[in-house]
């Protein structure tokens, strides 16, 4: 009884409740974080990704900084999963390919799910997801989304980014 006791007391203290990589004894009795919320101050940022880039998960505006001065905001980065403090690491399409079938190139996070989107005028239309090539779960590495939709027709392509 005492040494399941122990073992329990001993996985209490590495439970992370809501996922964002910090022991909840950690947050409650060192960080102040709220171990029942994935971003304590409301930021968009995970509380781990935030201290682990030197951010403050108690600080709700430190998502709009941009702490490697790249076009992209720390919000964005913690979204796309790049790297804050490289600035050529930001979300984006690296290619495009236009031969059949059409190909948006991008450098994916195993740890986010991209989208395609596509309209035939950048300014007006509503933006349509291109079948199949939706909820796909990043390599880690460079990586494409396809249409191999109609051939002949212009088309405008937006790429969605978001965590799992």
């Amino acid at each position: 009884q005492e040494v399941q006791e122990r073992a329990l007391a001993a996985l209490n203290v590495l439970a992370d409740s809501d996922r964002d990589g910090l022991a909840d004894t950690n947050e409650l009795y060192t960080l102040g974080t709220d171990p029942a919320r994935k971003d304590t101050d409301g930021d968009w940022m995970g509380d781990g990704w935030e201290l682990n880039f030197g951010l403050d998960p108690l600080d709700s505006t430190d998502g709009t900084g941009r702490l490697d001065n790249d076009a992209s905001n720390n919000r964005d980065e913690y979204i796309a999963d790049t790297d804050p403090t490289d600035p050529l690491s930001y979300f984006h399409v690296t290619a495009v390919s236009n031969l059949p079938p059409r190909q948006i190139h991008f450098f994916s996070s195993s740890n986010r799910i991209y989208s395609l989107e596509q309209r035939a005028s950048l300014t007006t239309g509503s933006w349509q997801f291109v079948g199949g090539q939706t909820n796909y779960t990043g390599k880690g590495a460079p990586d494409w989304l396809t249409d191999a939709g109609v051939l002949g027709t212009s088309r405008v392509y937006r790429l969605r980014v978001r965590e799992e």
